[in-house]
């Protein structure tokens, strides 16, 4: 039997200050280790290689991945991965701590699968699509099932307004050119008549004002004694906000009878289902009295809060996930509203908004966003055409270009706080009184940070 510390040579490497493996990674393997021993020191290494891919945001570890591509899909460098020990892939299938999953026997498709009946804290799924098999925490494999289980119990159709055309019609009057779909309202016709929407779309497609009109068609045809209870939340409190303002912003474009019948006030997801516990430690899960849940910025949302949300609403009301599938990751493991958007499952429940009211598709921000988004994976040379299109930031400042580009050979080039100084030479202006000693008032203070908004830095990289 290997001594506790089988994964102590990572530390004696010489590669180990980059910590491929963090100290809970190899706790838990450490730990289940001292619960039920094995001979096998690969055994430790799946185990702390599951734990992970978990921290970086993967719900599982590819085992076929694991054999051919280990450095990509660890995102460590190939001489990290040349110290994994060979054949680790294989030694999953003896591994003490994991209950193997595979096709049931009776199941009619390849989607179903025996369910799990152990308490082994691994789960070995094994599938036709993935012969080495994808190896889990079982919370995450848990956590899959109950997403699997729930959108499968909403696939059915829920009874629409009678007069749901009309009142589409009333809100989308008919777009110029009658070949061109007008798929904010094939959104609305989608929520409307089912109890699972996936909306997707870049900035500025609509989402939000979609969502209003469709909310005011259900509050519109609600019986007057029985208003529809709807709840809104985002993932974190900045988002929340973001809808709140996107809500009021929109229903101030809706008939008042309309307006006094939903509120905009959004919530965080942890609020909204209660995530945080009482003194008491009770952290109980409960089901919300409600009938329709719209959830903004849904790619943030990741494994366990998408099964806790899918839980929390009832299987009659109707829940709506709107989001950018190809912008903000999720905040812990798991990119579900991706994968629900190009799986197969919701499908025909997905709708993508693609028209930007925000800029022109033709602009220089609608041409960026249409080659980073593209599916092409050749398309560097397109990129590095715009790059070279685009005129230099320095030199261009007062230009009307939408999109320019910076240069540098280093953070400390002298041109770069200067043109910083140019971009905010409005708020420093404003700025300018006060840093003198003058007082500020409420409504200065409020300029000042309006100001500063309007010129902003972002840094593309994790470090430095």
């Amino acid at each position: 039997m290997p001594p506790p510390n089988t994964l102590s040579p990572l530390l004696q490497s010489s590669w180990s200050q980059t910590a491929p493996l963090t100290s809970l990674d190899k706790s838990l393997a450490n730990l289940l280790q001292s619960k039920q021993p094995s001979n096998d020191p690969r055994h430790l290494w799946l185990a702390a290689l599951t734990s992970h891919q978990w921290s970086r945001g993967h719900a599982c570890l590819d085992l076929g991945l694991l054999r051919s591509q280990a450095a990509q899909l660890l995102g460590w460098s190939d001489e990290q991965a040349a110290a994994l020990p060979d054949k680790l892939h294989a030694a999953a299938a003896s591994l003490p701590w994991a209950e193997v999953i595979q096709p049931s026997a009776n199941a009619h498709t390849p989607d179903l699968f025996d369910a799990p009946s152990g308490s082994q804290p691994l789960v070995l799924h094994l599938s036709p699509a993935h012969p080495q098999g994808k190896l889990y925490l079982r919370r995450a494999w848990a956590a899959e099932q109950t997403i699997r289980q729930q959108l499968s119990a909403r696939l059915t159709p829920t009874a629409a307004p009678a007069d749901l055309s009309q009142r589409l019609d009333a809100l989308f009057p008919a777009p110029a050119d009658p070949t061109h779909a007008d798929m904010q309202r094939r959104a609305c016709e989608v929520a409307a008549t089912h109890r699972i929407t996936l909306i997707t779309g870049g900035p500025g497609t609509g989402k939000t004002t979609t969502v209003v009109r469709l909310l005011s068609t259900l509050v519109g045809a609600a019986a007057p004694e029985q208003p529809l209870r709807i709840h809104l939340a985002a993932p974190t409190g900045k988002a929340a906000a973001r809808l709140t303002e996107s809500i009021t912003q929109a229903l101030g474009k809706m008939p008042e009878a309309v307006r006094g019948l939903i509120s905009p006030q959004a919530h965080t997801l942890h609020r909204l289902l209660q995530l945080h516990g009482t003194p008491s430690g009770d952290t109980r899960e409960h089901q919300l009295a409600t009938d329709v849940v719209v959830v903004d910025e849904a790619s943030m949302v990741d494994l366990e809060m998408m099964a806790r949300l899918l839980k929390a609403v009832p299987l009659q009301a109707r829940l709506i996930l709107l989001g950018d599938k190809d912008q903000l990751a999720s905040v812990e493991a798991g990119a579900v509203m991706s994968q629900l958007c190009t799986g197969p499952l919701l499908r025909d429940l997905t709708v993508t908004l693609t028209h930007s009211h925000r800029f022109d598709a033709h602009s220089g921000i609608g041409q960026w966003a249409r080659a980073v988004n593209s599916d092409d994976t050749h398309n560097r040379p397109q990129l590095q055409a715009l790059w070279h299109a685009a005129p230099d930031w320095v030199e261009a400042a007062d230009s009307t270009h939408d999109v320019t580009r910076l240069q540098l050979p280093h953070a400390a080039d002298p041109r770069l706080g200067g043109a910083l100084r140019h971009g905010w030479r409005e708020w420093l202006a404003l700025l300018a009184p006060h840093r003198d000693g003058h007082a500020c008032s409420d409504a200065q203070a409020l300029a000042l940070l309006h100001q500063l908004a309007q010129f902003c830095v972002l840094c593309a990289v994790r470090d430095g």
